[in-house]
């Protein structure tokens, strides 16, 4: 199978978060499901870009602003499919086999995946505000930097 899913996250002073959330990765690039890792950082003064360019991404500088960071890396995309974890999240164990169901079921739909929030010294409150924040993956055709101007074409 080609490696048809390229991982794309926004980055900003990520180093606790980040080496965790890549070798939660790790399992998707064993079995080849992972093309690229695409990192928009923010402006990271700590060791985020070393521990990315360790891991092998590809480092773009961008917005603070996650939706701008978000749309950057996947204008840079190749993948045919687009995975954007969650800010300081990993996904549930086993995800990699829920995604090969989803891309044999649900060609062509755009899908989540569950995920669960890292301790990272957040207020104890926001798993509360975001229970479960999920993974979203969007095929490559599906995704709109700009989804106003998507939804006032279908007619919204």
């Amino acid at each position: 199978m080609r490696a048809p899913i390229s991982v794309i996250m926004a980055v900003c002073n990520a180093e606790r978060v980040l080496p965790r959330q890549l070798a939660a990765l790790g399992e998707a690039l064993a079995e080849g499901l992972v093309r690229e890792l695409i990192l928009v950082d923010g402006g990271s003064t700590d060791a985020t870009l070393r521990i990315a360019a360790e891991a092998g991404a590809e480092v773009l500088v961008g917005s603070r602003n996650r939706a701008k960071a978000l749309a950057q890396g996947a204008a840079a995309a190749l993948g045919e499919w687009l995975l954007f974890p969650a800010a300081a999240s990993l996904p549930a164990p086993g995800w990699t086999g829920e995604v090969l169901r989803h891309l044999e079921r649900r060609a062509g739909q755009a899908g989540t995946l569950a995920a669960r929030p890292m301790a990272t010294g957040w207020p104890r409150f926001w798993p509360r505000l975001w229970p479960g924040r999920p993974w979203v993956l969007v095929p490559q055709g599906l995704y709109h930097a700009a989804p106003e101007a998507a939804l006032r074409r279908v007619g919204r």
